[in-house]
């Protein structure tokens, strides 16, 4: 199925940098598109590792929830997920998303797990 960045909630964790991540963002229009075959539709990107070196090369690596934030921080305040939780039954997938450098457009990849 295709679905295009818009689409999904981002959200970032510890090391990434908010401020960094803003100006990454800012260079995305959300129309971005990518293929994920999953019976189950992404709702949320969660972000653990990005880079911006705009004008160099730039990227971030995230996984695909299956819940969105709202949802999830319910679960979390009532205590009815962990971690390992998290891991097995609400992490569907990898995204990756590249931009600058030398890449003139910006190129996203998903993968289920």
């Amino acid at each position: 199925m295709r679905f295009t960045l818009s689409e999904l909630e981002p959200v970032t964790i510890p090391p990434v940098d908010n401020h960094q991540a803003a100006h990454f963002m800012q260079h995305l229009t959300g129309n971005e598109d990518f293929d994920f075959q999953s019976e189950i539709a992404p709702r949320m990107l969660m972000i653990y590792e990005l880079e911006y070196d705009f004008p160099g090369e730039c990227f971030a690596s995230g996984w695909l929830l299956s819940v969105d934030y709202e949802t999830l921080g319910r679960l979390f305040e009532e205590g009815n997920v962990t971690v390992e939780d998290l891991t097995e039954k609400y992490i569907i997938g990898r995204l990756s998303i590249v931009f600058g450098g030398d890449s003139p457009e910006v190129t996203v990849v998903a993968e289920p797990v």
